[in-house]
């Protein structure tokens, strides 16, 4: 049985969940790891909307390596 549209948004909108939920919850080192696969993907493929969606991925997961980092360099400066 085929999916209806509705079905096919709703699990694309889930994964999209997960993914950012994975994502901010992996540390810094993790997050430069996952930017370099995510980084590949986009180069192995040559669709793109695959191309795009995986700019977009790295450009979140530069986001949060960033937060990451301000909220370290916040608590360093607190524990001085």
């Amino acid at each position: 049985m085929a999916r209806t549209q509705e079905q096919k948004i709703a699990i694309t909108q889930e994964y999209l969940i997960r993914f950012i939920y994975w994502v901010d919850r992996l540390d810094i080192e993790e997050l430069r790891a996952l930017r370099a696969e995510v980084a590949k993907l986009g180069q192995l493929d040559t669709s793109d909307a695959t191309k795009d969606f995986t700019v977009t991925a790295v450009e979140y997961i530069n986001s949060v390596v960033k937060e990451k980092l301000e909220e370290e360099a916040q608590l360093a400066i607190w524990e001085v």
